[in-house]
């Protein structure tokens, strides 16, 4: 085969891969709610990039006022300016969280209700991913990615949950991933990590962290049913952010999956769209404790569904971060005393 017929063949590969890609494309979900946000109080963990940086722009644009809940404040400011170079609309409060550390949320979530008195939206973005042979702890010295991506999120939850309660109706969105799928909930090791191992190209620590939000997810809109706070989880699919930064695969390695990443990988204005949705759709105003992919509601996973693990999973959370969920002024009195 002579240059010209490898020429013609590779065009015709290169053809073939961008038509496939506009087909996918167009399957994605879109959120088509146009809602004014005006009025509303908005909360994004981990707002400084990727999905919650795209969240906050978003969010702001439809007049919310959205607090920025950040651990590297510089970053913060930058984000905010980087928003503002787009819109003008809405409100931006970046505050300091790092949900890597109990003392961290607990300070913020007192600052937060000093200065705000209810809560619309509570959108738990924020995640790390990082080798499972980096062995990476908090500063209560759990295992990263539960003490993250799960474990920080639920304290956050339980300690806004009056603020949440305040109005008639207002959302929990928790950002998950369609990893949960892979996930083990191994109630011995799960805090601690210590029988984790890479598997190829997945890492366990962080698809159990992504079940751990699912389990949560369910368990807390049970827990809220007909209280007027509704929880969402969703997965924004696989997209291109800075999340996997910390991963140590070669560009080598990586070289192989290029033709896959084109087709199945989104922009961060394609993965945003579903908590975008599950944050401000008319459409989900009577829906809780179910799961959203590409803007419709998806089915869970098997594993998805232990009510038994729901629950052993809520019990050792709430024993390690000491947080109750109150959901009346009669259990937050009877906390006080």
């Amino acid at each position: 085969m002579g240059l010209p017929s490898y020429l013609c063949a590779a065009g015709a590969v290169a053809v073939g891969l961008y038509l496939v890609r506009r087909w996918r494309v167009r399957q994605w979900g879109r959120c088509t709610s146009q809602r004014d946000m005006t009025g509303k109080v908005v909360l994004v963990t981990g707002a400084n990039s990727g999905l919650g940086l795209e969240s906050t722009r978003l969010l702001a644009e439809r007049g919310a006022a959205v607090v920025m809940a950040c651990r590297d404040m510089k970053k913060a400011e930058e984000a905010l300016q980087k928003i503002r170079r787009h819109t003008q609309n809405g409100q931006l409060i970046p505050m300091e969280l790092d949900l890597a550390d109990f003392d961290s949320i607990k300070s913020f979530a007192r600052h937060f209700k000093e200065q705000f008195s209810r809560l619309d939206v509570l959108m738990n973005n924020a995640g790390v991913v990082y080798p499972v042979e980096a062995h990476k702890r908090t500063a209560q010295n759990y295992e990263i990615h539960f003490g993250v991506n799960h474990l920080g999120h639920f304290m956050l939850t339980g300690l806004l949950l009056d603020r949440l309660q305040t109005g008639t109706s207002s959302r929990i969105v928790i950002v998950a991933s369609g990893l949960y799928k892979n996930g083990r909930f191994d109630l011995a090791h799960i805090a601690n990590g210590d029988n984790l191992k890479q598997e190829g190209y997945l890492n366990p620590a962080y698809a159990n962290s992504k079940l751990c939000n699912v389990l949560f997810g369910r368990r807390l809109a049970r827990l809220l049913e007909g209280s007027g706070v509704h929880v969402y989880s969703c997965c924004p699919g696989w997209v291109y952010t800075g999340l996997s930064r910390h991963s140590r695969l070669s560009w080598l390695k990586m070289i192989p999956a290029l033709p896959i990443m084109f087709l199945f990988m989104r922009t961060v204005g394609q993965g945003v769209q579903t908590q975008l949705n599950c944050a401000i759709s008319e459409d989900l105003e009577k829906e809780s404790g179910h799961m959203y992919v590409d803007c419709k509601r998806a089915q869970y996973a098997p594993v998805a569904q232990d009510e038994r693990a729901m629950d052993s999973l809520w019990d050792l959370s709430a024993q390690l971060t000491g947080v109750r969920f109150h959901t009346t002024e009669l259990e937050r009195a009877q906390s006080e005393d």
